[in-house]
């Protein structure tokens, strides 16, 4: 008999006998006599408790049959607790940042998943991962003794935000339990009491991920940057995050593969960021963060870092050209670098980083405003620049800023200077210019640095006009160099306005390129309009559509969504030679995040 025919006969069994209980009580009832003569019966108002007790029992067992033979409760229990696993978690997201969040299980929805029905309850009672989340201080703490008590031996995931001598008493009787550690000091100060390195040290041996955050430690009287944080014991931890710290621990991190410093609140050194990266060869993310500028190089060049497992390592501090100088990364990684200023772009063709990252051939590069707000773009240009492959697997972020007054040409010539002779562009098929950075980026001297240019995506401003666009990328008459970007095949245009603000400037490239002929013809032509008016709508698809005789193929469309900006039509995805579909690398860190818990 297979186990499913054997819980089905189980569960008839149990009804036949529950029924057979119902009946009995009625007889019983039957027998009782009329309610004003109890007095004659001694044993009446017992006889009902006992009524009451075995009703009570018989409908219990009743719901009990009734929850086992729904779909959720006939799965295996193992099923089921890995089902509960997935849903009992918690994601914590300490501060603003989006790195590898501190998942514990949650203590409230474990406890709701036990007051659904008595199933649910034994099976929550007996996966003891479930109760391996622990929250010693603050508002959230829980009775860490019970649950020790029901995760029996599994692995605990302990969040201390104080009453450190209870996480003392934990940490001495049961070290190698705390595998996942998250501990903070951020109100009760309680590393006056303690030294955390203590309590580091009581767990480093079996701790495989760790997020700090300490803001109140160090104090005076120790020097910063000389001391192990680990005691030299965590040879086996994977993940460590370190917020608001003070200090860039000495430790031996041979396993570690993800690794987040955010916030240094001294002096960032780049000689001793390199010495703990040298110090985790094994790494496969970095993320270092600060808004305080580094200390300068020494005069002695720092030893070269190698990094062979590295998939991905962002910088968003001052002197990152000057730290990933020093780094040698694979091909297949993602790289960004911030806080680059104009003087700096003319370093980046002299990066080993470009010669590291050429293989991966990286195809597509847009370049866009950092932030839209006129406010902002008043007193500063700050635009960034990303380069991709086609799986977005590799890349390079750089985020760049310069006076507010610095003039187009200016901006023009540090963007080709970095451009020219570097062995990362040379293989740039699809170039998006973005609102403001289109009065830049499409210069005669950016657009000279980019030959291999097969498509351009523009997305106007709407408070900007650029006077000579159609001349830069119309064709010229005599020699075929002579027309920049002369394989120029497709050509998408958004936010696009009649007249001088944007359609002229299309007519005449498409026009001219027309006439020329060749390999300099604009073969796919896409046109999204700017005017929401039904009049105007209709006067810049007239002027669209005029173009038709002179492309291969011309789609005009009316104002799309915000999240189709700087995205190629999708009609283009089967036939356009060159790889655009429309997915960057998510470059993102630093936001607020609409999920999870923020301590």
């Amino acid at each position: 008999m297979s186990s499913a025919e054997s819980t089905e006969a189980q569960a008839h069994s149990d009804a036949i006998d529950i029924l057979n209980i119902v009946r009995s009580v009625l007889v019983r009832v039957q027998q009782l006599r009329d309610p004003s003569q109890s007095k004659a019966q001694p044993d009446y108002v017992g006889t009902l408790r006992d009524l009451t007790d075995v009703l009570s029992n018989a409908s219990s067992a009743v719901r009990y049959l009734l929850n086992s033979a729904t779909s959720m409760n006939s799965l295996p229990p193992e099923l089921l607790a890995r089902i509960f696993s997935s849903y009992a978690i918690d994601e914590v997201r300490h501060g603003p940042c989006s790195f590898r969040p501190f998942r514990i299980p949650s203590a409230r929805a474990t406890v709701r998943l036990t007051e659904v029905c008595k199933h649910w309850r034994d099976v929550a009672l007996s996966t003891a991962t479930l109760w391996s989340g622990i929250i010693c201080g603050g508002r959230d703490r829980t009775p860490f003794e019970r649950y020790l008590h029901l995760s029996r031996s599994s692995a605990l995931h302990l969040i201390v935000n104080g009453d450190v001598e209870t996480v003392g008493e934990l940490f001495r009787d049961q070290p190698s339990r705390v595998r996942h550690l998250l501990l903070l000091d951020i109100s009760e100060n309680w590393s006056r009491r303690r030294d955390p390195r203590d309590l580091l040290s009581a767990v480093a041996p079996d701790l495989l991920a760790c997020t700090l955050d300490l803001r109140f430690w160090p104090r005076a009287g120790l020097p910063e940057l000389s001391y192990l944080l680990f005691a030299g014991k965590a040879q086996d931890l994977r993940e460590l995050v370190i917020q608001n710290t003070r200090v860039i621990p000495l430790d031996d991190f041979p396993n570690l593969t993800h690794l987040l410093l955010h916030g240094i609140l001294g002096i960032p050194s780049v000689t001793h960021i390199l010495d703990l990266l040298r110090r985790c060869p094994r790494l496969e993310e970095v993320c270092i963060h600060s808004i305080r500028d580094c200390t300068p190089l020494p005069q002695d060049p720092p030893t070269i870092v190698s990094l062979p497992h590295l998939r991905r390592i962002s910088l968003f501090i001052s002197r990152s050209i000057w730290l990933i100088y020093h780094i040698i990364v694979p091909p297949e990684c993602l790289v960004r670098l911030d806080e680059i200023t104009l003087e700096d772009t003319s370093l980046l063709p002299h990066l080993p980083l470009c010669q590291q990252l050429q293989s991966a051939q990286l195809t597509r590069l847009r370049v866009y405003a950092k932030s839209t707000s006129p406010l902002i773009q008043g007193w500063t240009n700050e635009f960034c620049i990303e380069l991709a492959g086609p799986t977005s697997e590799s890349g390079l972020f750089l985020s760049i800023s310069a006076p507010s007054a610095t003039s187009r040409e200016r901006l023009a010539a540090a963007l080709s200077n970095a451009l020219l002779a570097n062995p990362l562009f040379a293989h740039v098929s699809v170039l998006w210019a973005i609102r403001q950075p289109t009065s830049f980026v499409l210069t005669p001297a950016v657009l000279r640095a980019l030959p291999a240019l097969t498509m351009l995506g523009v997305v106007f401003d709407d408070r900007l006009r650029i006077a000579d666009l159609g001349d830069v990328l119309s064709a010229k008459d005599g020699a075929a160099d002579a027309t920049l970007c002369p394989a120029l095949a497709a050509l998408c245009v958004q936010n696009c306005k009649a007249g001088e603000g944007g359609m002229d400037h299309v007519r005449h490239i498409v026009e001219s390129r027309a006439r020329a002929g060749g390999r300099r013809r604009i073969r796919y032509l896409a046109v999204e309009c700017h005017e929401s008016l039904h009049s105007q709508a209709l006067a810049l698809h007239a002027q669209a559509l005029s173009l038709r005789s002179s492309v291969d193929d011309l789609l005009v469309r009316s104002r799309q969504p915000a999240d189709a900006e700087a995205k190629p039509p999708r009609e283009w995805g089967s036939y356009l030679d060159c790889a655009d579909n429309g997915v960057w690398p998510d470059w993102t860190y630093f936001v607020h995040p609409g999920q999870g818990t923020t301590l």
